[in-house]
């Protein structure tokens, strides 16, 4: 299982900003916005899933905001998963 925490310790002279293509253990890659302080959006892409796998099982990933798991799945190549904390609609798409 792999833990992905959003903005755990944003400072809070950081009040808006974003990361771009920033790369996350086993493959995946994120973008993520953050307005007044609070995520905006996050998007997490599959986009090296041959190396996510650990002998041969693929691993689950779990995406905590504030300290709360609000989405998991187990990723698939070329998959994007899209996380829009302002309304709490989370959607996860192919591409």
């Amino acid at each position: 299982m792999l833990t992905v925490r959003l903005l755990p310790a944003l400072p809070a002279a950081w009040h808006t900003g974003k990361v771009t293509n920033a790369r996350i253990r086993g493959g995946l890659a994120l973008d993520l916005s953050w307005a007044n302080g609070k995520l905006s959006r996050a998007t997490i892409k599959a986009d090296r899933i041959q190396e996510f796998s650990a002998a041969g099982a693929i691993r689950k990933v779990i995406i905590l905001y504030s300290g709360k798991p609000i989405k998991d799945f187990i990723p698939k190549k070329g998959e994007v998963v899209t996380i829009c904390a302002r309304d709490f609609n989370y959607t996860a798409h192919q591409h």
